[in-house]
């Protein structure tokens, strides 16, 4: 915690220096305001990233810069999100989504689609969160980013099991396994090993939920996830 801590501060402190330094009102000062905007984002200090958000729109306006404007309001969309606001979040995201359909930002677009579709899963809104994670899913399989494409097929796989179609719910966590086991990505590993014990559980098949829980449990101790480690244990007594 505390070399995270002060890698964000550390970074955030750089980019404040950078951005008093930037006298001219240029694309670079936007992209500055939106890495500004994220790092508080991620400390959760949603007012001063609102505030940074906000600058960059302005200059944005300013610009006709559409792709640091359509992050920036994809950022308050996050932070709308964070704080179960949910309906504003949609809106933000759907505007962002709308600029980056207008320059093709096809990157950009997957990642909205799967931010819509998480907060219509928050909403309960499951058939509607499907579409979109699915719309997100086929723009990431073109794009062959596997960590992104995993990040889908565990998304898919939530909402088949709030939906109770676990044969379904299975089927997608097992996609996602198969990339992260090839990342070797053993903090997602542990989610997703999690996530197939907690499908099996429901099933009834309780030996298996059992294998993936201790699974889950292994990956989370290699990489020293403390809170992981202490779900599992409790998942793993539920089971003995």
């Amino acid at each position: 915690f505390q070399v995270a801590g002060y890698c964000q501060n550390s970074k955030l402190d750089s980019l404040l220096t950078a951005l008093s330094s930037n006298k001219t009102n240029d694309t670079n000062k936007i992209k500055t305001y939106n890495a500004i905007c994220w790092e508080y984002f991620i400390t959760s200090d949603y007012k001063k990233s609102r505030e940074y958000a906000d600058l960059s729109i302005q200059l944005c306006d300013k610009l006709n810069f559409l792709k640091g404007k359509a992050e920036a309001i994809n950022y308050i969309g996050n932070i709308h999100a964070q704080k179960s606001e949910y309906n504003e979040a949609l809106l933000r995201y759907k505007q962002s989504l709308e600029i980056k359909i207008q320059i093709n930002d096809i990157k950009g677009i997957g990642a909205t689609y799967n931010n819509i579709g998480n907060v219509l899963w928050n909403q309960g809104n499951l058939p509607e969160a499907l579409k979109n994670h699915l719309e997100a899913l086929k723009i990431r399989e073109q794009l062959g980013n596997p960590k992104n494409i995993a990040q889908s097929y565990a998304n898919i796989s939530n909402i088949h099991l709030s939906q109770k179609n676990y044969d379904e719910a299975l089927k997608y966590s097992f996609k996602a396994l198969e990339m992260q086991e090839k990342n070797n990505d053993k903090f997602s590993l542990g989610i997703t090993h999690n996530n197939i014990g907690t499908i099996y559980e429901s099933q009834g098949n309780y030996k298996k939920a059992l294998e993936h829980h201790l699974l889950s449990q292994k990956y989370k101790e290699e990489i020293g996830d403390k809170y992981g480690i202490a779900l599992s244990y409790f998942n793993i007594g539920l089971l003995q």
